[in-house]
């Protein structure tokens, strides 16, 4: 007697992942500062803080949250404050 098969859904991604995504579909040059951000020690939340702050930097040249280190910078400064 053959046995149903279940289907599995995969989860669905994570705001923070969507996010990502959504960068790179429109600029996939900034792969690299993401994975910075993504491959940090913050917390997903965190992590989420500082990929917005990525995020609203990237229309100002001058804006120092466009190094996505700084933006950790920031949340862990954030935190510890």
């Amino acid at each position: 007697m053959a046995t149903a098969r279940v289907k599995v859904i995969p989860p669905e991604d994570t705001p923070l992942k969507q996010l990502a995504a959504d960068l790179l579909r429109v600029r996939s040059e900034l792969k690299p500062s993401l994975d910075v951000i993504s491959n940090s020690e913050l917390s997903e939340d965190d992590k989420m803080v500082a990929m917005r702050l990525f995020e609203g930097a990237l229309d100002d040249p001058w804006d120092p949250m466009r190094n996505p280190h700084k933006a950790v910078a920031a949340v862990v400064a954030q935190n510890a404050g």
